[in-house]
C-alpha cells in the first residue's frame, strides 16, 4: 500500500524505476534485492548476517546492539556518516520505544534561540512515534523524518514529477 502512495505522487521516479527494470526477466534478478524503488535498504549487504529483521525479536536484538549513530554539530555539518541521507528514497525504519528523536533534539540544542525552546518544550526528548531509519541509523519522528532526508513537502510539483 505504502509503495502504491509514493507510485502516485511520484510519478516521475516510478518510471525511472520501471524503465530500469524493464529489460529483467525472472532469471536476472537478484532474489535478495527489492524491486521497488523507494525501498533503499538491502538486508544483505547493510544489515548483520546473522540480524533477523523478519520478526519482532530479531528487531529487538538488532535495536539493542547497534545504537543510533550520534547526531552532533560536526557529523550535521559534514554529513559523512549520512552517505545516503538525500538519496531521494525512502529508507525503511524500524520503531523504538524507549528512545527519542535526535533530529528534535539536535534543532533544540543547536538551532533554536531562547524563546523558539520555550514554545517547543517537548523537542528536547520528543518520543511521539520515534523510528530509527534503518539507512541513517538515527532515531526520527514522523516530522523530523521527512526535514531530516531533506523532502521539502512545499515543492509539490516537484513531489508530483511535474
Amino acid at each position: 500500500m505504502t509503495e502504491l502512495v509514493y507510485d502516485l505522487i511520484f510519478p516521475g521516479q516510478t518510471a525511472t524505476h520501471l524503465s530500469a527494470i524493464g529489460e529483467l526477466d525472472d532469471r536476472s534478478i537478484d532474489s535478495t534485492k527489492s524491486l521497488s524503488s523507494f525501498t533503499s535498504v538491502n538486508a544483505s549487504s547493510q544489515l548483520e548476517e546473522d540480524v533477523n529483521l523478519d520478526c519482532e525479536k530479531g528487531r529487538e536484538v538488532y535495536l539493542e546492539e547497534k545504537g543510533p549513530t550520534p547526531m552532533t554539530k560536526k557529523y550535521m555539518d559534514t554529513n559523512k556518516p549520512w552517505p545516503k541521507r538525500f538519496d531521494g528514497l525512502r529508507h525503511a525504519s524500524l520503531p523504538v520505544t524507549d528512545r527519542h528523536c535526535q533530529y528534535c533534539h539536535y534543532q533544540y540544542t543547536h538551532d533554536f534561540d531562547d524563546s523558539q525552546r520555550k514554545v517547543n518544550p517537548n523537542m528536547e526528548r520528543n518520543r511521539a512515534h520515534v523510528r530509527r531509519c534503518l539507512v541513517c541509523n538515527v532515531n526520527l519522528c514522523p516530522v523530523c523524518e521527512i526535514e531530516f532526508h531533506g523532502v521539502r513537502m512545499c515543492e509539490t510539483a516537484k513531489l508530483l514529477g511535474k
